[in-house]
């Protein structure tokens, strides 16, 4: 049975490290890593300002993306005002670069946001080896690696249709009491129990209530 595996990565050889140091107000919320080139993979990510900054920090970090020697190619998809999609390859000269292992071990990537120093990530692995063999390929292009919770990929017993990030976000909701009426939580307090942004905590909450509602009604 797959496993999905919840870790933090850090280390200076990261992607966009100079745009998320520069202008650590802007949160990342990477949606997909394209590997057409696997040495070179393209990202396709969202970028958005926390609660404390407003908009004008998306200007600061479209800066710092462009000054960032670990992308090349950044382009503006989606410009929504309060949040930005962008698209960017990763440089030729850019070394650190573990898309190639993880794919060849057959996981997939579930998640990965910005973090403090680093990236917090939500990944499939196949088996408990290739979680072990990934953590090696960390290592060797020095990158740490801090597993925070590891989980069986499917659970007969959970709701269908729902993204096992997406089941993590309704539980965590749930007990905290953003639920309840009147709310006694607030989508700030969920992210901070998922370790993610507000934005990211918010997306998988309204995608997941969507898909009870479409599953229900």
């Amino acid at each position: 049975m797959s496993l999905i595996a919840e870790f933090r990565l850090t280390g200076p050889g990261l992607v966009l490290r100079h745009a998320r140091n520069a202008v650590p107000e802007v949160d990342v919320n990477v949606q997909h890593e394209v590997g057409i080139d696997p040495q070179r993979p393209i990202l396709f990510f969202w970028a958005t300002p926390d609660g404390d900054a407003d908009a004008s920090a998306l200007d600061d970090f479209h800066d710092a993306v462009a000054a960032d020697g670990s992308v090349r190619d950044a382009t503006v998809l989606d410009d929504l005002g309060d949040r930005r999609l962008y698209r960017v390859q990763i440089h030729e000269h850019h070394d650190t670069v573990l898309y190639p292992a993880y794919v060849e071990l057959g996981a997939a990537l579930v998640g990965l946001y910005s973090a403090a120093s680093g990236w917090k990530v939500e990944m499939r692995f196949p088996h408990r080896d290739a979680l072990t063999d990934f953590r090696a390929a960390c290592e060797r292009n020095g990158v740490s690696f801090s597993l925070h919770r590891l989980y069986q990929g499917v659970n007969e017993n959970e709701p269908k249709g729902l993204t096992d990030a997406q089941r993590e976000a309704l539980r965590v909701a749930m007990a905290l009491g953003y639920f309840g009426v009147p709310r006694e939580a607030a989508l700030a307090d969920v992210a901070d129990e998922l370790d993610v942004s507000t934005q990211a905590a918010s997306e998988r909450v309204r995608r997941a209530v969507k898909a009870l509602v479409e599953s229900a009604v």
